[in-house]
C-alpha cells in the first residue's frame, strides 16, 4: 500500500509535469502568433488594432510600463514624438507611450541608422549605405534607395524628405523630395561635405551646413535655399569654425551652431554672433518650437558650466550656472532638462529649477515632454516627473503656461 502511495503521488508528479510543459508550450506558441500578428498589423493594418495585439503582447511577455526594460548598448537615439518615446536601435525603431507601453516596432536592417523626427513622422536612413525610409507610429508609409552613400537629413512637419548624399558630379549632393516621394529640388556642393540639414515645416526652405578644407584649414558655409530657385537665398562662409548645425527657426531666420559659434540670422539676412570666445560651445538643442538652449564650458571645464535660453528670434531668455558635469540635454520647448552621473535637474525657460531628482550612476540619455522626464540606464528607461524632487508622475497636460511672446517671436 505504502508503494502504491508513493508510486501514485510519482505519476501524479509527472503529470503535473506534463502540464507544465504543456501550458509553457501552448503560451509559447501564442506569444509567437501575437508578436507576428502585432508585427504584420502594425505594418498593414489600421493603427488601432495593431496597437491592441502589440500590446496585449507586452502585457503578457511583462514589458508593459516603467522601468521599462532595455539595453542601453543597442540605444543609438532616445527622443520622443508628441508624447511617445522614440528609441531607435540596431534592428528597429521602437515607439513607446507615455505609460511605458510599446505601441510598436518597425524592424530595419540598415548597419549604421540614424533617425530624424517631427511630429508623427520619422526619417530613417542607413548612413553610408543607400536605404531610407519615412515612417509614423503606425506604419512605413515607404522606403526608397538613394543612387549615393547617405550623410544626413532632416523631415518636415508635411512629410517633405531632404537628403544628403555623396556625389559623382561633386563632395555631395541635397535631394528634396515631397510627400509623394517625387524630387522637388537637388543641389550640388562642388567641394564639401555636407554635415547638417534643416527642412522648414512647410517643406519650402531648406537649411544646408558643409565642412571643407581650405589652405589646410576648416572652413564651414552655410546655406539657404528655397525650392522655387536654384540658387541659395542666403549664404555664409564661416571661416575656422566647424559647423555642427544649422536649423531654420522660422520663414528665413537661422541659427548656426558651430564648435566656437552660436549665430542668429534674422529674415533680412542679417547675422548676430553671440560671443562665446572665453567658453566651449559643448552641448545643444534646439526644440520643435525653436526654443535654442546651449550650454556653454566656462575655459572648457567639464563642471562649470552656462545653460543660455534663446527664443525664436535670437533673443536671450535667460542664462543660468551649472556646476555639474552633464552626459546629456533635452529641450521640449518649455523645459530644459539636464543629466548628470547622479541626478536628473529640469529647468524652465528662465532659467529656474523646476525638478531635481537624485539618479543611479549607470544614467546614459535623457528626453522629456510635457510634465514627464525620461532617463535611459544601461538596462532600463526610467519616467520622472519635470516637477519637484520626486519620481511621481503627474497629471498628463498639466505643463507650466510660458509667455507668448518667448516661444512665439
Amino acid at each position: 500500500m505504502a508503494k502504491r502511495k508513493s508510486k501514485k503521488r510519482i505519476n501524479l508528479k509527472r503529470l503535473a509535469n506534463k502540464k507544465v510543459i504543456r501550458v509553457a508550450a501552448i503560451v509559447l506558441a501564442v506569444l509567437i502568433v501575437f508578436s507576428v500578428a502585432a508585427y504584420k498589423l502594425s505594418n498593414y493594418s489600421p493603427l488601432g488594432v495593431g496597437k491592441g495585439i502589440s500590446n496585449l503582447g507586452d502585457s503578457m511577455l511583462g514589458n508593459n510600463g516603467f522601468p521599462y526594460s532595455i539595453s542601453s548598448n543597442d540605444v543609438k537615439h532616445l527622443g520622443m514624438s508628441g508624447s511617445d518615446l522614440v528609441v531607435l536601435n540596431d534592428t528597429g525603431v521602437k515607439i513607446i507611450d507615455s505609460s511605458g507601453r510599446q505601441v510598436s516596432d518597425f524592424q530595419h536592417n540598415y548597419s549604421s541608422p540614424l533617425i530624424y523626427t517631427y511630429g508623427s513622422h520619422s526619417l530613417v536612413l542607413d548612413a553610408g549605405k543607400n536605404l531610407f525610409r519615412v515612417q509614423t507610429s503606425g506604419k512605413i508609409i515607404y522606403e526608397q534607395e538613394s543612387q549615393f552613400e547617405l550623410l544626413t537629413g532632416d523631415i518636415s512637419k508635411n512629410g517633405c524628405v531632404a537628403i544628403a548624399a555623396k556625389s559623382d558630379q561633386g563632395a555631395s549632393m541635397l535631394s528634396v523630395f515631397d510627400s509623394k516621394k517625387n524630387e522637388i529640388f537637388s543641389w550640388v556642393c562642388a567641394k564639401h561635405m555636407i554635415v547638417s540639414v534643416d527642412i522648414s515645416d512647410n517643406g519650402r526652405y531648406i537649411a544646408v551646413g558643409v565642412i571643407g578644407a581650405d589652405s589646410g584649414d576648416i572652413v564651414s558655409e552655410v546655406y539657404l535655399f528655397d525650392k522655387n530657385y536654384s540658387d541659395a537665398v542666403r549664404h555664409f562662409e564661416l571661416p575656422g569654425t566647424a559647423v555642427a548645425a544649422v536649423n531654420i527657426l522660422s520663414g528665413k531666420k537661422l541659427v548656426i551652431i558651430g564648435d566656437n559659434l552660436v549665430a542668429f540670422v534674422n529674415e533680412k539676412g542679417e547675422r548676430n554672433d553671440i560671443d562665446v570666445s572665453l567658453n566651449t560651445v559643448s552641448r545643444f538643442f534646439i526644440s520643435d518650437n525653436n526654443i535654442t538652449s546651449v550650454v556653454l564650458s566656462k575655459y572648457s571645464s567639464a563642471y562649470s558650466n552656462i545653460l543660455k535660453v534663446y527664443s525664436a528670434s535670437g533673443k536671450e531668455i535667460s542664462s543660468a550656472d551649472i556646476d555639474f558635469q552633464i552626459k546629456d540635454m533635452y529641450s521640449d520647448g518649455k523645459h530644459i532638462a539636464l543629466l548628470s552621473d547622479s541626478k536628473i535637474v529640469c529647468y524652465d525657460l528662465y532659467g529656474r529649477v523646476s525638478g531635481e531628482k537624485s539618479i543611479d550612476n549607470d544614467s546614459v540619455k535623457c528626453c522629456l515632454n510635457g510634465s514627464n522626464v525620461y532617463v535611459l540606464f544601461s538596462n532600463a528607461i526610467k519616467q520622472y516627473s519635470v516637477r519637484g524632487n520626486s519620481d511621481e508622475r503627474v497629471t498628463r497636460g498639466a505643463v507650466e503656461k510660458i509667455d507668448e511672446e518667448v516661444v512665439g517671436n
